[in-house]
Parts: C-alpha cells; structure tokens; sequence
C-alpha cells in the first residue's frame, strides 16, 4: 500500500472515530437522564404508604380515599 492511501485510510477512520465519539457525547445526558427516572420509577412503584412513613417519619396529613375503584391514600409528610 501506497504511503498516499495509508495516510488516506488512516484520515477517515480517524473522522469515522471522531463522529462517533461526538454522537455519543451529544447523547450521554439523554441516556443519564433516562436511567435517572427508570430508576426513580422502579423506586416508585415498590414504595409503600408504611415504607414511607418508615423512611421518613410520621405524615402530617394521612387521608384516604375510597371513592374509587381502589383505595388512594395519601401522606403529606413535613421536611423539617
């Protein structure tokens, strides 16, 4: 191989490398972002009224409220 082509081949793979990194930086808060709320969700969807109240102390205001299907309770819960 020519040294021509070598330095030819060796430019586009560069750029080929230097694209894909910055498609990958443009994109990284996206996927953190992603991530952060499947967590949150998943976090979520295993809590509990009595797992709240242990993890953050007693509620100021406990209601709850059975007009529905299923039973909605909500906790008001001070931050002090």
């Amino acid at each position: 191989m020519k040294p021509e082509y070598k330095i030819v081949a060796a430019t586009v793979v560069l750029s080929a490398v230097v694209a894909t990194a910055a498609v990958v930086m443009m994109k990284l808060p996206r996927w953190r972002q992603r991530a952060k709320e499947q967590h949150q969700e998943s976090v979520l969807q295993g809590m509990t009224p009595d797992k709240a109240i242990a993890l953050c102390g007693h509620p100021v205001l406990d209601e709850t409220q059975a007009s529905q299907p299923t039973a909605t309770r909500r906790l008001v819960i001070r931050n002090d």
